[in-house]
């Protein structure tokens, strides 16, 4: 996946440097300037040069590809020319969990580690409907996603990504686990000491869902609808958060809207489908109901001809 802000050059394959021992430097070429990550070939003292970022503003795809090539790099990708991350169907979950910053016990440096996101953990998206992770539902997006480690979901501000090799992201019974060894810049830095105080403390990750599934259940003699998902593709970036944002609950509210429409099935609870009405006080909650209407209405049109072919 290319980045959004970058054009990117790769002179050696990450997997042959040593774990945690990437750093990043700033150089100046012609007036522009352009970022050198920088690493440890395995069995190595020496800093040797893995990869170059062009800042888009700065460089054009094609100078930077000049560059790129007169200085023998083995592939390079352009910016992307749109950003993926503004994708409407893109959701971001948050989870407290406890972030930690450990000593790189084998190198110089710190990783900071914990839980991105944690399984069979119900949570209310807004009243009359919960969501939960199953187990597994990252395994593939773990290995075939190019994820980054971003601060506060800002491409302004990496940490860390998985084919530079500083970041680690794997399952296990808990959740889906992170450990990254970010780039030694002074934002980094600074995080690091805000996550060892206990100032930022939380993360979040941003994604889609490829597969899902909707069920529903009385309690109290209301019907409450519980989404699973069951597969996240892509997973985009973990992050940790200075203060989690308003959970975004368009896209969920959409799918369960497609969902009793295809399954020709309708509620006896207002407040699964109208989040409003369990919270009247608050406009930001209207104003994203309307929101999700204008979204879904095309959803719904298409679900209702597919249904009609079907028929």
């Amino acid at each position: 996946m290319p980045y959004p802000e970058f054009h990117a050059c790769r002179l050696v394959q990450p997997s042959k440097f040593q774990d945690g021992s990437f750093r990043t430097v700033s150089r100046d070429h012609e007036g522009k300037k352009y970022n050198v990550i920088m690493g440890k070939l395995k069995g190595e003292d020496a800093m040797t040069e893995q990869a170059y970022r062009y800042p888009k503003d700065v460089w054009n795809a094609d100078d930077a590809r000049s560059h790129c090539t007169s200085h023998d790099g083995i592939s390079f990708e352009p910016a992307s020319e749109s950003d993926d991350t503004k994708n409407p169907n893109i959701e971001r979950r948050f989870v407290t969990t406890e972030l930690r910053i450990k000593p790189d016990e084998e190198n110089e440096g710190e990783y900071i580690e914990g839980y991105a996101a944690v399984f069979n953990s119900w949570t209310e998206l807004w009243p009359g409907c919960r969501e939960q992770i199953a187990p597994g539902a990252f395994s593939e997006s773990i290995k075939s996603d190019d994820v980054r480690c971003l601060f506060n979901h800002d491409f302004n501000y990496p940490l860390g990504r998985t084919s530079a090799g500083n970041l680690e992201l794997r399952e296990d019974e808990t959740g889906l686990y992170m450990r990254c060894k970010p780039t030694d810049t002074t934002f980094a830095r600074d995080l690091k000491i805000n996550i060892a105080a206990g100032v930022v403390s939380q993360q979040s990750f941003a994604f889609m869902v490829d597969d899902q599934r909707w069920e529903f259940k009385k309690e109290n003699g209301q019907e409450i609808a519980e989404r699973t998902i069951l597969k996240v593709k892509p997973l985009y970036d973990v992050s940790p958060v200075t203060f989690p944002a308003y959970e975004d609950t368009t896209v969920a509210l959409r799918t369960l809207q497609e969902y009793r429409i295809i399954s020709n099935t309708e509620s006896t609870n207002p407040e699964i489908t109208n989040p409003v009405s369990a919270n009247a006080n608050g406009n930001e909650n209207t104003d994203k109901s309307k929101l999700a209407d204008a979204i879904f209405d095309q959803k719904i049109r298409e679900a209702k001809a597919r249904i009609k072919s079907k028929g």
